[in-house]
């Protein structure tokens, strides 16, 4: 079961299900979650199986490091009036 288990990218530990039902009820909430923990610890292999098993998606992933800025993730916008209303537009470089 456990060589089935890490073919499918993550070990079912009594740990790992235990972190998955806290997380999954969330995701499908729609919020957030914020996954942290040492290198190689199975933080993407986690989020990858939540996605696939968990929401029936395939995963889209950002790999994040400690310096990363919001318009690294997001890109930056800017606000501008266009017909009376206030718009939020991505900024073209």
């Amino acid at each position: 079961e456990a060589r089935r288990q890490l073919r499918d990218g993550l070990l079912l530990t009594e740990q790992m299900r235990g972190i998955i039902a806290e997380a999954l009820p969330a995701i499908l909430r729609g919020d957030p979650v914020l996954l942290i923990g040492e290198t190689g610890g199975a933080k993407t292999a986690l989020a990858e199986h939540l996605a696939r098993h968990g929401v029936g998606r395939e995963p889209e992933l950002v790999s994040g490091y400690g310096d990363i800025t919001s318009a690294q993730l997001i890109g930056t916008h800017e606000l501008r009036s266009e017909h009376g209303a206030t718009l939020i537009a991505p900024t073209i470089t």
